[in-house]
């Protein structure tokens, strides 16, 4: 490894609720952030700086981003020292072909040949389009925070949660030393800017527990168009359905090769509403604007995997076509 490298410039591709919310905290330790998002946010961003309003109603205002519309329109000379992607699952494919194709053109130059990507995503099996690309090392973030663009240029962190990642594929010319001193350089990158993050060795497990409290909380709170708190505010109406998801989910997992405890996932979806009592989820934010939501990644994706292995999966595959069926009546609109 070359003993100059550090992490002094990320490219955060999705700049959404999330993106902006990383954005936010990585800028705050002073290293170059650029950010790729839709048009008004990132115009926004451009000319009056990123507003970060705390979970306690604080707001801070952070300049000095550089934002584009498009991958295609980032200059040829930048530096990116690592890649973050936060854009919605269901468009992988399509960003993996932008990136790879952006990186071959543009011949980014990296010690490794090219920078590392972190995938910070909702679901499962979101990595393989990206296993396709000249990026050497993929690694998967995993977060409970919760997080709401309130209007352009704004994101409001409705929930302190926690952060994981862990190593999910690796070139293999890239040996083990390489791979501990890139990982070192991004949990010390989150953790000065107080965004604590830890690293997570059994990745698999975690992949599923996250599936879990999303699968749970996002269809949920869509169908009703609350925030995540009213889900306890009527857990006597809305447990037994959770006890249901679950209960298909760690069947599914089992098969998978991945065991949960039931009474643990339903402790962590507990948790994790109790800190994001006040957000509104990526699912229902997605409804509200007309956009394609993750469901095929959640709760679709435990309908997929219970068909492979012969499991039933009735309240997942409800679940998945009642917001699949808000989705085509939001567009028309």
């Amino acid at each position: 490894m070359s003993k100059d490298f550090a992490i002094q410039s990320v490219l955060i591709f999705g700049a959404g609720s999330i993106g902006s919310l990383l954005g936010y905290y990585v800028k705050k330790t002073g290293k170059d952030v650029i950010l790729i998002g839709r048009k008004p946010h990132m115009q926004r961003i451009s000319v009056e700086g990123l507003t970060y309003i705390s979970p306690e109603g604080t707001a801070e205002t952070l300049s000095g981003f550089r934002c584009y519309e498009s991958l295609e329109l980032l200059e040829s000379s930048v530096r990116i020292d690592l890649i973050i992607v936060t854009t919605k699952a269901w468009a992988n494919e399509e960003v993996a072909v932008a990136l790879d194709q952006w990186l071959r053109r543009k011949n980014v130059e990296h010690f490794l040949g090219f920078p590392p990507l972190l995938l910070v995503q909702n679901g499962l099996g979101n990595e393989e389009p990206f296993e396709k690309t000249l990026i050497p090392l993929i690694f998967r973030g995993v977060l409970t925070h919760g997080a709401h663009l309130m209007s352009a240029g704004v994101v409001k962190h409705a929930g302190r949660g926690w952060f994981k990642i862990g190593l999910y594929k690796r070139n293999a010319k890239v040996s083990d030393s390489v791979v501990r001193e890139i990982t070192r350089h991004i949990l010390t990158l989150f953790n000065e800017a107080s965004l604590y993050v830890e690293f997570e060795s059994q990745l698999n497990q975690i992949l599923w527990e996250k599936l879990a409290i999303n699968a749970v909380i996002n269809p949920v709170c869509a169908l009703y168009s609350v925030n995540n708190g009213f889900i306890l505010e009527h857990q006597e109406l809305f447990m037994p359905l959770v006890e249901k998801i679950l209960v298909e989910l760690v069947a599914v997992a089992a098969s998978s090769g991945i065991r949960l405890k039931h009474e643990h996932l339903l402790e962590q979806v507990r948790e994790t509403i109790k800190h994001t009592w006040n957000n509104k989820c990526s699912m229902l934010q997605d409804l509200e604007k007309g956009r394609q939501t993750e469901i095929d990644n959640l709760n679709g994706h435990i309908v997929i995997l219970g068909k492979k292995y012969g499991i039933a999966t009735p309240v997942n595959e409800t679940l998945t076509i009642l917001v699949k069926g808000l989705e085509r009546k939001r567009s028309r609109r």
